[in-house]
């Protein structure tokens, strides 16, 4: 259960910290010297291991940790872990005493094994174990390959919140062997924001409409807290609120084995706790963010006696209703009892619970997949039973929602539209949310009028844009001028519909800046890594879209510190980068068209025009469209091949991100992205599609990435030339 900590408590650690700085090798770096490297940051502890002990590291559990002057990266000694039986165990520091409130820090470390028995690669993680209110939770803050007899740096970003009593910083994965040296903690320096630029908040303020961020406990930092009280009037805390952070396990099965009462699941606020105290001192009103959600709500919430059993028992429908009413009362209770000056204006009651085929979401056996265990435990009466519930106890004036994606395809809005409409008649309903995950391609401002519209017709209800962002894979300055652009149609859009009286309660952008988001490959936000706002703020503000700033473009993949979410749709709705849910094409065998792959002279019926956008770098990201040219396109005969070289002969992985087909009328939008494949040959790549569809509208529009099959970066990577093939001859 990951229970072990080295230390304990506040007055033990210093205890210790007074000891080990008598020890040569533990650094706290003077202010003088630290002012010398401010562009860096300030160390803050550095620890070489060249004492006599391991300078207050430690084992978590049953296995050892030793100096070791066997190896070392620098110096003459590292530490060695040793014994291990579990991926957990590992070695540890508790740096709770380090640390300052709102402040991020970077830590690194050097890790090494040399057992070759193991393998010439191991996976090694960077995580930390915090303690809130007595309440234990445990988050990965980087993952990194480590090679048999290599020195390699472990890095990863971690913020300090206030009212955060144990910070345990340690290092896990496998059951080998390893060492570790040359750990350091350095203060990084605040990023100041940018005062003289409009408000967002003002800029909504005459539509009487709140403007809002998501935040997760590892952004909340000294910055992330300036640009909120300057931008924002409403906070959705991203992962901390969600059911797999609030249902307490423990304490609900040590109440069922007390009480004999298995309907009572026990609920914590303690990982929201920071981030709702300083809502509560300073004003900031929050939408709660969810009560009842397929994905994030553990598997053990649904079974007999809360087994975690992979073969247990499913409660009955009684039940678990029983169960959902409770859990629901105690957060209402709890938020008031905790929190009696903190307004949570809305609620999603109910999220996702509709598919983009239009009807509901499929029941499932497992959590964090794509089918809902809500469905398969109670069914489709679980939506009006939360709502009734919720209705129940929540507080007065609080409005209830139903939040979900997708919501602009016309089978999918048609279904919301049904699902809140039955709701509203009973008076259960007072809000619906349009998340609108967006992509530069899809969709249309028309799509998402027509959906806004369609919403607002339900009577008594509200809109509110729950978690917006729009990617791109163009981060160029161009690329970030266009992004700005098409920013600014929705959002103009949006204060058209406003003006026109539709009622828009709330907007919340899903993050920040583009290195916390969820999608941070493909920089969907309002601000850039140094939290400077990009054309796609001017294009909320409405001003024409220009800015004498030069875009951030990561170097390298940024460390994504949420809660893992599971992806189960497109686009995917969390916080943490985009993971596709199917196994990659590692396949070497060519796609070999039907014919002789000789460029047609003659129109060749059918034949579709396509462009591609790629940008290469440690990956190969490209976005392909295909537009008929005069005929019916059938997907099925479509062979697309992307000619590329590089150094090294790893194999290869292809993903298919996001793709649909969207034609100008029904059905609008089909989903595609399961039905396209790679297949790799020497030296390309063919994308072909497994499903006969045919448009003679619209576009089909492909995100699709090749990486190295290890996520290794590619070394004198060349792009080269694209060949499209159609019914087995090269049309282009």
């Amino acid at each position: 259960m990951r229970r072990i900590s080295l230390l304990k408590g506040k007055k033990q650690f210093s205890i210790a910290m007074a000891a080990i700085m008598a020890v040569t090798g533990f650094q706290v770096v003077p202010p003088q010297q630290a002012k010398a490297d401010t562009a860096k940051g300030t160390v803050v502890a550095s620890f070489d291991f060249e004492g006599e002990d391991t300078q207050g590291w430690g084992p978590r559990g049953d296995e050892s940790a030793a100096i070791t002057a066997d190896v070392s990266h620098t110096g003459k000694q590292a530490v060695k872990i040793t014994d291990r039986t579990e991926s957990w165990n590992g070695i540890t520091c508790n740096c709770t005493d380090l640390l300052e409130d709102g402040e991020s820090y970077t830590i690194e470390a050097y890790v090494m094994y040399d057992d070759n028995k193991v393998g010439y690669q191991q996976s090694m993680m960077l995580s930390v174990q915090t303690t809130i209110d007595g309440k234990d939770s445990y988050n990965n803050l980087t993952t990194a390959n480590v090679y048999c007899g290599s020195w390699v740096k472990v890095e990863g970003n971690f913020t300090y919140v206030a009212g955060t009593d144990l910070v345990n910083f340690y290092i896990e994965g496998g059951t080998h062997d390893f060492y570790i040296d040359d750990v350091t903690i350095t203060r990084n320096p605040a990023a100041e924001i940018e005062e003289n630029i409009p408000s967002l908040k003002d800029v909504f303020a005459p539509y009487n409409c709140k403007v809002g961020t998501a935040v997760v406990m590892n952004e909340f930092n000294s910055s992330e807290k300036k640009i909120i009280k300057k931008h924002f009037n409403s906070l959705t805390i991203g992962n901390e609120m969600k059911p797999d952070s609030v249902l307490d396990y423990d304490a609900t099965v040590a109440y069922m084995e007390e009480t004999g009462d298995q309907t009572t699941p026990q609920i914590t606020l303690s990982k929201a706790a920071p981030i709702l105290k300083y809502c509560e001192a300073n004003g900031i009103e929050i939408r709660g963010h969810v009560l009842a959600w397929h994905s994030q709500t553990p598997k053990w919430f649904f079974t007999e006696n809360y087994s975690q059993d992979s073969n247990a028992k499913f409660v009955s429908k009684e039940v678990m209703l029983e169960r959902l009413e409770n859990y629901i009362k105690a957060v209402f209770a709890t938020v008031k009892k905790q929190f009696p000056d903190l307004k949570i204006y809305t609620w999603d009651v109910v999220n996702e619970a509709c598919s983009d085929n239009g009807g509901y979401r499929a029941a499932g056996t497992e959590a964090n997949k794509e089918g809902s265990l809500w469905m398969q435990v109670i069914g489709e009466d679980f939506i009006e039973a939360a709502f009734t519930y919720a209705r129940k106890y929540a507080p007065e004036g609080t409005n209830l929602a139903y939040n979900d994606y997708n919501e602009y395809m016309g089978s999918k809005t048609n279904m919301i539209y049904k699902v809140a409409s039955n709701l509203a008649d009973k008076g259960l309903i007072d809000v619906i949310g349009m998340q609108m995950h967006l992509d530069m391609d899809f969709p249309s401002v028309d799509m998402f009028e027509s959906a806004a519209r369609k919403f607002a017709s339900v009577p008594g209800v509200k809109l509110e844009i729950t978690e917006f962002d729009i990617t791109t894979w163009d981060s160029t300055k161009s690329g970030f001028e266009k992004q700005g652009q098409k920013v600014k149609a929705f959002f103009d859009c949006a204060k058209s519909l406003m003006a026109e009286g539709i009622e828009f309660n709330s907007i919340t952008f899903w993050g920040v800046r583009d290195c916390d988001s969820w999608r941070a490959q493909r920089c969907p936000l309002l601000f850039d890594d140094n939290y400077l706002a990009k054309p796609a703020f001017y294009g909320v503000v409405g001003d024409t879209v220009i800015t004498s700033k030069e875009p951030v473009v990561p170097s390298k993949t940024p460390a994504v510190s949420k809660e893992p979410v599971v992806p189960s749709k497109t686009p995917a709705v969390s916080k943490e980068p985009v993971v596709p849910s199917k196994t990659p094409a590692v396949s070497k065998e060519p796609v070999v068209p039907s014919k002789a792959p000789v460029v047609s002279k003659e129109p060749v019926q059918g034949a579709p025009s396509v462009t591609v956008n790629t940008t290469a770098g440690s990956t190969i990201n490209q976005t392909y469209k295909i537009v008929p040219n005069g005929g019916a396109v059938d997907t099925s005969k479509l062979v697309i091949r992307f000619y590329y070289t590089k150094d090294d002969s790893k194999a290869q992985a292809f993903w298919c991100d996001n793709a649909g087909i969207q034609t100008p009328s029904a059905p609008y939008y089909v989903p595609f992205t399961t039905n396209v494949k790679g297949t790799f040959g020497d030296g390309y790549v063919d994308i072909s599609f497994d499903k006969a569809a045919t448009f003679t509208n619209g576009d089909l529009t492909l995100q699709v990435r090749i990486t190295q099959q290890d996520w290794s970066n590619f070394t004198n990577l060349e792009c080269g030339d694209v060949e499209v093939y159609y019914d087995g001859v090269r049309v282009q």
